[in-house]
């Protein structure tokens, strides 16, 4: 039995934070946060090689409150010498609390500098919390896998050092060390699901069972081992089954087991998109879409996302109305000056002419005689499919629609590619195909890449 909290939550922290010397802490000022806050300035002043910014987020949902809170967060940072941000958020109608932490963590990565590491004062209360809201929906291994104490956060890394830590041991260190904090009177708000659990659910579990928030957060890191287990064991069959425009071939998941093909397609989605499906959409998924035949148009929305079959493949690609007025009179670039980088409209990325040296994929670069000086240069999109191409080497002309079929392009995403132009000839797109105007014809050639990591999103 631990006996001293504040030297166990000490431990606890340098344990997790050791590796990083830039952090960003995520503070409101109440008692989780201000005991994070008080045991890093102390390791700070202790080692002298931690810097430390706080980040205070107000959700604005009463100004009285909000001044007190602020006013509050400036003064303990001022009094530790620590360096204190502010902004602010406004609130969509709705779930309250996924909207106020989506809005909260958008804030968070616009304010964390590129060498920093996002600290947030979750506990061990908080991860039982976590993990009976998984429960309620109904979640598997990876739901109920709760909040890792350490995990990527886009470009950097979120902590949770005190994750092992309940309640009452920050509450013991608060008084112990004479510490201030704000409380937030909308935590006895039983409307909200995770209050209703933190207020009238937990207490009489742990009560009843006094070790049972420390077998809950057990029970989780055991399904995040599971999770990880999983993930391993799919990694090394999955990139056998990804076409190269990181597509699905289902061909072979056809008569296979369902419960196989469902982590299958789940592991899929989660690396493509970074969501995790519910086994009931996944279902649908696999029944209305991957067993659909393969001219149907049949679809299936996730967020902002279509899951989708072509030819034998799933795709998945964003629902987005930005490309519908795309034209075959589009120009995009139109210059003899500089053609090293020519940069895409609506975030599709640009167009880079290399050098034979640093081409590392040969099959994704398109290789076109150079422009003469006369020659007009533009990029343009949408190309009707009647349009008739005689590719390189060909015999005969064909449609673009045809020639997209062949090269098994889906047609959401045709509409999208850089077609390059010289004056008003077709000479390429851009990692697809040359034709026979673009054609090498001397030593002066120009090996086109189209850079766009989210390509196949679209």
């Amino acid at each position: 039995m631990i006996k001293d909290y504040t030297k166990y939550l000490q431990q606890q922290v340098i344990k997790f934070i050791y590796p990083y010397n830039y952090l960003l802490l995520a503070f409101s000022g109440g008692l989780d946060s201000m005991v994070l806050l008080d045991i890093i300035t102390m390791l700070r002043n202790k080692y002298n090689n931690i810097f430390l910014r706080a980040c205070y987020i107000d959700h604005q949902q009463n100004n009285l409150s909000s001044n007190q809170w602020l006013r509050h967060c400036i003064y303990e940072c001022k009094q530790r010498d620590v360096l204190f941000v502010y902004d602010a958020i406004k609130i969509n109608k709705g779930n309250f609390e996924q909207n106020a932490r989506n809005q909260r963590y958008k804030k968070l990565l616009k304010i964390i500098k590129y060498n920093e590491v996002l600290v947030t004062a979750h506990h061990q209360n908080d991860q039982v919390e976590t993990f009976f809201l998984a429960l309620k929906r109904g979640s598997g291994p990876r739901g109920l896998s709760a909040m890792p104490i350490d995990q990527p956060f886009y470009h950097s890394r979120l902590l949770r050092p005190l994750l092992n830590c309940s309640k009452i041991m920050l509450l013991s260190y608060a008084n112990e060390n004479k510490l201030n904090w704000v409380n937030d009177n909308s935590n006895y708000d039983n409307s909200l699901d995770r209050n209703f659990l933190r207020n009238n659910i937990i207490p009489l579990l742990q009560k009843r069972w006094s070790n049972f928030c420390q077998n809950v957060t057990l029970s989780a890191y055991l399904c995040a081992n599971q999770e990880q287990l999983i993930n391993i064991l799919l990694n090394k069959i999955i990139y056998s089954m990804i076409f190269h425009d990181e597509s699905l071939i289902v061909d072979n998941m056809i008569g296979m087991n369902i419960v196989y093909c469902l982590a299958i397609l789940r592991f899929w989605l989660i690396k493509k998109i970074f969501i995790s499906c519910s086994y009931k959409k996944l279902n649908t998924i696999w029944n209305e879409v991957v067993l659909s035949r393969n001219d149907s148009l049949a679809k299936f929305y996730i967020s902002n996302f279509i899951v989708q079959k072509f030819k034998n493949r799933l795709y998945v690609h964003k629902f987005s109305n930005r490309y519908k007025d795309f034209c075959s009179k589009t120009i995009i670039f139109t210059s003899t000056n500089n053609y090293k980088r020519i940069l895409l409209p609506l975030n599709l990325g640009e167009i880079l002419l290399l050098t034979i040296n640093n081409i590392n994929n040969k099959k994704l670069i398109s290789v076109v005689k150079a422009p003469t000086i006369t020659d007009i240069v533009s990029i343009r999109f949408n190309i009707k499919g009647k349009t008739l191409i005689k590719l390189v080497h060909a015999k005969h002309h064909i449609t673009l629609k045809k020639i997209w079929k062949i090269l098994s392009v889906p047609p959401w995403q045709r509409k999208i590619i850089p077609i390059l132009f010289y004056n008003n000839k077709l000479i390429a797109a851009i990692g697809y195909f040359v034709t026979m105007y673009g054609a090498p014809i001397n030593s002066n050639h120009w090996y086109l890449y189209w850079f766009n990591k989210n390509k196949y999103l679209y």
